[in-house]
């Protein structure tokens, strides 16, 4: 196992936050949120499994079908329509459609689960804080944000969830 894993399996597994895991191995929590941030670059989001790993299997299954469902019902619809026009631009015009009902089933399923939904807000306005900190050499700020993003979150998670 990589320093990665470990960082990533001691937030999602054992609900440590990013400054426990830096004090558990001796390193930075820049460090740390490094290697969370280059997950999420990388499609692995530790909140979001966090989040997956709370859930009972039994509900996280439940919610992945029925948003499953609604998306193949919804592209089943489209790929009818699309198919019984001759016209290419129509065509273009129905798959858009498709597109902006996917894009609203999405937010449907995060309005569904307004935890996923405040944690991804909450992680996109800290890392607006830290880009322009890091952007105006405000060390103190960005070590800051990156020392306390888990304090921060579970503070806003308590006052909106």
């Amino acid at each position: 196992m990589t320093k990665r894993d470990y960082f990533r399996e001691m937030y999602v597994e054992h609900g440590l936050s990013l400054k426990q895991i830096a004090e558990k191995f001796g390193c930075s929590c820049s460090l740390v949120q490094y290697y969370k941030s280059l997950d999420k670059k990388n499609g692995i989001d530790w909140d979001e499994l966090r989040i997956q790993k709370n859930l009972s299997n039994e509900e996280f299954e439940r919610r992945k079908k029925a948003f499953l469902v609604a998306i193949f019902d919804s592209f089943l619809k489209a790929k009818d329509q699309v198919d019984s026009v001759a016209d290419p631009f129509k065509k273009v015009e129905l798959l858009d459609k498709f597109t902006n009902s996917y894009y609203k089933i999405t937010l449907t399923a995060k309005k569904e689960d307004p935890e996923i939904a405040v944690l991804d807000l909450i992680t996109e306005i800290i890392n607006v804080f830290c880009d322009i900190a890091r952007k105006k050499n405000k060390n103190e700020v960005l070590k800051f944000f990156v020392e306390y993003s888990d304090e921060v979150k579970n503070e806003v998670k308590k006052k909106f969830i």
